[in-house]
């Protein structure tokens, strides 16, 4: 068969599998044949009623010319009886020869089966397309028929969360209510009845997540906030709702962005004796202590660090960030005192609001005295124009000497980078401290943090460092069980024992500890995606770069994300946004190739791709070129490729190669017989190539390898 996929980005494959491109290339070609396949009622169409509707412009003679182009260019395609003649008027293309992914959508929902009909939607009816010098007639056809799939496959959404209501299946209500939204903006009694029922089922926090993202849409097609019928109603939910829990809902999403968004710039080290590391220091420290409020939204470290001594203006900053206010200030020691001025400026109006200088012995109790009077005036000044939560955020446990101090600072710098070089000399550094302080919490889970990504990325084997990071962090949870920094850490560890689903609960215990806490989203974003649930990886991913928008590892994840949910053309954006922040993050090329070859650009994925190392991937790249050679028609390279896979016992890339050529038994043998479902394997059964393994959603013992794997990751 003929593969025609149109829901999304046009794709055309023989039944080879090659990739027609000349179909792509060749915009009224593709047109046509959309036309001839979908166009309702189905069946044999007279030459003269096409072309008015694709050469307007032309006389008769050469649209007829021009139409026996393109029906010879068909037939020399995809074969003689692909296209057939009654008399010699009419026109018909051969069904029983093209496979569409409209057809089979529309089959696989008149059989309530809604996963794998949402599967083939990748988008919306020839999303991008563009065909010049057609009728406004065609144009009306195409865009009534893109809306009509796009309505169609809104109901049966809407018709399945109904279903999941009744059932009480919370899980799946709100993946589904967040599809809803995708397709076209419920009603607004529909949003109420989905939070009504998630609330009644006890899950607040997924209640509280469909409210914002209804608001959020809602706001950006109305361009206003919902009705105040609406606003009412989720006050008695929120009113009703016995779990003791008031706060389950903010407020509606504001039109802008929201005033409580703060960055805290790199300040400058004065003076006579300049104190960089002191400086780095105070300045993380404030930006911890701020990230605790829950409310307050802190621009991560990473993110700022590039505005250290910036000409940028506050408002450019303001614009970059999306950000409402901004914290600058300089540290001057001086002999054995130290000086902190700070000033708070409103980032949009570029406006002063307050100055202040701190003027104390030195010494580490002096210093965070200063850091909190800092943050108290801070959040002060902001509750004039917003209520944030009184809650005081919670406390860090204090370095008992300076250089314990400084060094702490210097290590999280270098731990910042992600590098191997920069884990490397943050566990040096992280190891000093500890000799300085031994009793320093925060030290204890930043050498923790360090050698788990150090093996986490593949830079030295697991078991020379892991059983030192535990140590490290129970460390810290002895020193202080409070430290939502801690609870992370024990979330990794928990990860890394394949126990998945408690370390996500670790890691929104992190969250709730500390609302601003980037690196904490980012990585439940990445357990998220490893594990297959990839609606929970973006919404996290997404928070993770809202605080660190300029972190290579959280848009990473972001990208990761979209791939993982089908949005390949965001994929692509975000990393190629990360090539110019860090054009060393090698995970970025991978996953730019990734979205390439998803959308049909399998020449830019390869250039890619060769020479590509990425260490915490295994053979990932390996697997991908074959794919890609598979497409290309390359199948000497393709089946040496295949062998090399045997001979190395990848069966994961086997089974893959097995699943292009449509041995579908083949491909469950290899399955089979993985024992160790790393982070690559989970990837890309879950998340990366669900269109190619769409053939065996129905089988069992495909289902029963996916249990098995997410099994095997604790879930």
């Amino acid at each position: 068969m003929i593969q025609v996929n149109i829901l999304g980005p046009a794709e055309i494959r023989k039944p080879d599998g090659e990739l027609e491109q000349s179909f792509l290339t060749g915009p009224k070609r593709l047109a046509l044949l959309v036309y001839l396949l979908l166009k309702r009622p189905f069946g044999f169409h007279r030459r003269d009623s096409l072309l008015p509707l694709f050469w307007p412009d032309m006389g008769q003679k050469n649209a007829r010319n021009s139409l026996s182009n393109i029906l010879y260019h068909i037939r020399k395609t995809f074969g003689n009886d692909s296209v057939l003649n009654r008399g010699g008027e009419e026109i018909q293309i051969n069904s029983d020869l093209f496979d569409c992914d409209v057809s089979l959508f529309e089959d696989y929902l008149k059989e309530n089966r809604i996963n794998t009909a949402l599967d083939l939607y990748r988008g919306d009816l020839l999303k991008g397309f563009y065909v010049s010098q057609t009728s406004a007639e065609f144009e009306f056809w195409l865009e009534n028929e893109r809306q009509r799939l796009k309505d169609k496959a809104g109901r049966f959404v809407s018709k399945h969360i109904k279903e999941l209501i009744s059932t009480g299946n919370s899980r799946e209500l709100e993946v589904y209510a967040r599809k809803s939204m995708e397709f076209n903006l419920p009603e607004e009694s529909d949003c109420i009845e989905w939070i009504n029922a998630l609330v009644s089922q006890g899950e607040n926090q997924m209640a509280q997540n469909i409210y914002r993202e209804f608001c959020q849409n809602y706001i950006a097609e109305f361009e206003e906030e919902p009705s105040a019928e609406f606003t009412q109603k989720i006050k008695e939910i929120r009113n009703s709702n016995q779990s003791g829990n008031s706060k389950i809902f903010g407020e509606v999403p504001s039109k802008k962005s929201e005033g409580n968004r703060i960055a805290v710039l790199p300040f400058d080290s004065c003076g006579l004796e300049k104190t960089p590391t002191l400086t780095k220091a105070i300045h993380s420290d404030i930006l911890t202590k701020l990230s605790g409020f829950s409310g307050l939204h802190v621009i991560s470290r990473t993110s700022v660090l590039g505005y250290r001594g910036t000409n940028n203006t506050a408002p450019e900053i303001a614009s970059r960030l999306n950000i409402n206010w901004i914290l600058t200030g300089e540290v001057i020691e001086m002999a054995n005192n130290i000086k902190v001025n700070v000033r708070l400026i409103d980032a949009e109006e570029d406006r002063q609001v307050w100055a202040e200088t701190y003027l104390q012995q030195l010494n580490v109790r002096n210093i965070f005295k200063i850091q909190g009077e800092i943050t108290n005036k801070i959040t002060d000044s902001m509750r004039i124009k917003f209520d944030l939560n009184k809650k005081q955020p919670v406390k860090n446990t204090p370095a008992e000497n300076m250089e314990s101090y400084c060094l702490h600072a210097q290590a999280r710098w270098y731990f910042d980078q992600r590098t191997e070089k920069g884990l490397r000399k943050a566990i040096d550094l992280f190891r000093k401290a500890l000799d300085e302080d031994n009793n320093y919490a925060l030290a204890w889970v930043g050498l923790a943090d360090s050698l788990i990504h150090l093996q986490d990325y593949g830079y030295i084997p697991h078991d020379e460092v892991i059983e030192e990071a535990e140590i490290a962090v129970n460390k810290a949870y002895k020193l202080d069980p409070d430290l939502a920094e801690t609870h992370a850490t024990l979330g990794l560890l928990l990860a890394d024992k394949r126990e998945v689903a408690r370390a996500i609960g670790k890691l929104k215990d992190a969250t709730l500890r500390r609302p601003s806490y980037s690196d904490a989203f980012n990585w439940i974003g990445w357990f998220s995606n490893v594990t297959g649930d990839s609606e929970n990886a973006l919404f996290n991913s997404r928070k993770a770069v809202e605080l660190n928008p300029l972190s290579p590892e959280a848009i990473s994840n972001l990208s990761l994300s979209y791939l993982s949910n089908g949005d390949y053309d965001a994929a692509i954006r975000q990393a190629q946004q990360i090539q110019v922040i860090n054009p060393d993050w090698t995970t970025s090329y991978f996953y730019e190739a990734l979205g390439l070859y998803h959308i049909g650009e399998f020449d830019k994925a390869e250039v890619i791709l060769n020479g590509l190392v990425v260490d915490w991937a295994g053979n990932a790249v390996d697997n991908i070129l074959a794919m890609i050679w598979y497409k290309k028609g390359d199948h000497r390279k393709f089946e040496k490729m295949q062998k090399e896979f045997h001979q190395q016992g990848d069966h994961f890339g086997s089974a893959m190669g097995y699943c292009l050529l449509n041995d579908l038994d083949k491909t469950l043998i290899e399955m089979q017989k993985l024992t160790n479902w790393n982070y690559w394997n989970s990837l890309a059964l879950f998340n990366f190539f669900k269109k190619e393994f769409l053939v065996l959603e129905e089988n069992s013992e495909f289902n029963e390898i996916k249990e098995k794997a997410r099994r095997s990751w604790g879930v």
